[in-house]
């Protein structure tokens, strides 16, 4: 749950950074570009619409934050967010080399959202890839005495009182259970 805050926390504060430089980026495209329509997609501002994308990824991460669950529907969403902004600036970087037009603040930005997705792709991986500390609690044991003091176990059967074997739940004596 720390590390969830943690990742979390980090990508909320690249996504308040990430507006700023899309603010900065409008401001250098309006400055240096040869035509306004170089600077616009269906007649939005590109960079209205990183700073809307970095502000939902921000949004969504802060509120995730809070979820219990990692594969709540904000970390989704969240998730979901930086890869179409990942997709997105790998538009805007082709779009400007058509047009001759990079300013450091479409470098910060490309620079920022491959932070982010770097990032991201490091957690998904340890998520999907993690393996959970599982455990057989056998009459008498204790947590503490199989994986240590202060981690987390989730027990995945439970065996006793089996009139053949001594165990409860016992799968090979179903019908011996108390």
């Amino acid at each position: 749950m720390k590390k969830q805050r943690f990742y979390f926390s980090v990508i909320t504060a690249l996504g308040i950074i990430g507006i700023f430089i899309a603010a900065w980026a409008h401001y250098c495209a309006l400055m240096h570009a040869k035509e306004i329509a170089d600077t616009l997609l269906r007649g939005i501002p590109m960079s209205f619409m990183g700073g809307v994308g970095y502000s939902m990824i921000a949004l969504t991460a802060f509120i995730a934050r809070s979820s219990k669950n990692k594969w709540g529907l904000f970390p989704i969403l969240n998730y979901g967010l930086i890869a179409f902004a990942s997709g997105f600036t790998i538009f805007l970087i082709v779009k400007a080399g058509e047009v001759e037009l990079v300013c450091p603040a479409c470098i910060l930005s490309w620079v920022l959202t491959g932070i982010i997705l770097v990032m991201t792709l490091f957690r998904l991986i340890r998520l999907i890839f993690a393996r959970s500390n599982t455990v057989e609690a056998i009459c008498g044991a204790t947590c503490d005495k199989m994986v240590g003091p202060d981690k987390s176990i989730v027990i995945t059967s439970v065996y006793m009182d089996c009139s053949e074997c001594g165990y409860a739940l016992c799968p090979h004596h179903p019908e011996q259970q108390s």
